[in-house]
């Protein structure tokens, strides 16, 4: 993320995340979030952290592919890459912490040190990627 004279006073709202094969929950997250502040910043997994997290035959799209799919999204202002989850949150400061309510990927000292406004934002139907998968493997089998 470059802060310049555009985006160094506006209320900076993180989230983080696969955003693998992008489904509605996703869009909806996003635009929740981006309500909360006025620049929204993802923080993507890249590749290998995804693979670390959701399995070897994960990410189903990759690092490039996902990061155009969300800086197409009107919510989403950056998309920055993130190979590990605890260095990436030392190196920046936000306002703001959007997490869904299964999210787990945010350290637990993290969150009790922050200074900023966490919330949760509740999950948007039963959609995951996991469950997208699932549904394109027995629609195919």
């Amino acid at each position: 993320m470059v802060l310049n004279s555009e985006n160094i006073n506006k209320k900076k709202v993180l989230v983080l995340g696969a955003f693998d094969l992008i489904h509605p929950g996703h869009i909806y997250f996003l635009s929740e979030a981006k309500e909360k502040g006025n620049f929204l910043v993802v923080g993507l997994f890249d590749d290998l952290l995804v693979r670390n997290l959701k399995g070897k035959k994960r990410p189903i799209i990759s690092y490039k592919e996902r990061e155009g799919i969300l800086l197409s999204f009107e919510p989403v202002n950056s998309v920055v890459p993130v190979s590990n989850i605890v260095e990436f949150l030392k190196k920046n400061s936000f306002n703001l912490i959007a997490i869904g309510e299964w999210d787990n990927y945010f350290p637990k000292d993290y969150i009790k040190s922050f200074k900023g406004e966490i919330f949760v934002i509740e999950r948007f139907g039963d959609y995951s990627t996991s469950s997208v998968i699932k549904k394109i493997k027995k629609t195919f089998q």
